[in-house]
């Protein structure tokens, strides 16, 4: 089965392999987000001081210090609780790695030791340009992904 690069949202998964469905999503939670008259941030490249991040690997450890471990580490809310920390530092621009679905299942390499199937940590295989990964989600509702992922990009 081919899934649309276009779909909104996916539904969730019930087991370890990657086997996605495009859903229809509710527009209701995803149209009726209050973007809250934001406006661009107007810096020039040559001012941008730039962190590149992995969502999942930015907050997963227990040690990063995100309230809610269990709902939130590795998820878009999870990087949300780090912004003041990125902003300590300077940061003023993140660049974040694919945060689109990806087949995290798509790896032939075996660990050298356990023979068990590696995992596609890094998500340079995506198969929706559209759609952020649901398991960055803090929630499971088929909309959450797309609304962490935009209150990310507001805040």
């Amino acid at each position: 089965m081919l899934d649309s690069p276009h779909a909104a949202t996916f539904n969730c998964r019930d087991g370890p392999k990657f086997s996605p469905s495009a859903v229809v999503p509710d527009f209701r939670a995803i149209g009726s987000f209050n973007w809250e008259s934001i406006n661009k941030p107007g810096l020039e490249l040559k001012d941008l001081i730039i962190y590149e991040a992995h969502v999942r690997s930015f907050t997963r450890h227990a040690d990063s210090g995100v309230h809610n471990w269990k709902s939130s580490a590795g998820t878009f809310r999870g990087f949300l609780e780090k912004i003041p920390h990125l902003l300590r530092l300077g940061v003023n621009c993140v660049e974040l790695l694919p945060i689109f679905e990806f087949d995290e299942t798509a790896c032939p390499r075996l660990h050298p030791t356990t023979e068990e199937h590696l995992c596609n940590y890094w998500g340079y295989s995506t198969c929706s340009y559209y759609v952020p990964m649901q398991r960055f989600a803090s929630k499971q509702e088929h909309y959450a992904a797309v609304v962490e992922f935009k209150t990310l990009v507001r805040e």
